[in-house]
C-alpha cells in the first residue's frame, strides 16, 4: 500500500500533469486517479511504479532521484 499519496501528487503536480494527462499517459480513466488520491481506492503498486516513470520523464530526474524524493520527509513544512 502507498502510504503518502499527497507526496506523491505534489510530485505529479510539480512535474506540471494534470489528472486528466496523468489517466492519458496510464490508460486510465480519470475518476481512477482521483479514487486513487482521495483514499477510495487503492494505488496499485505497479501503477505507483508507473507514475514514478512518467513523473522522471516529465522532471528529467532519475529513478533513484524520485524514489528518495518520494520516501523523504519534507523538512520545511
Amino acid at each position: 500500500m502507498i502510504k503518502n499519496i499527497k507526496k506523491l501528487q505534489d510530485m505529479i503536480k510539480q512535474a506540471g500533469l494534470s489528472q486528466q494527462e496523468l489517466a492519458d499517459q496510464l490508460q486510465v480513466k480519470q475518476p481512477t486517479i482521483s479514487r486513487w488520491f482521495s483514499g477510495e481506492r487503492q494505488l496499485p503498486i505497479k501503477y505507483f511504479f508507473c507514475i514514478v516513470d512518467i513523473i522522471c520523464l516529465k522532471t528529467k530526474k532519475d529513478i533513484l532521484s524520485v524514489l528518495n524524493e518520494f520516501i523523504t520527509e519534507d523538512k520545511h513544512v
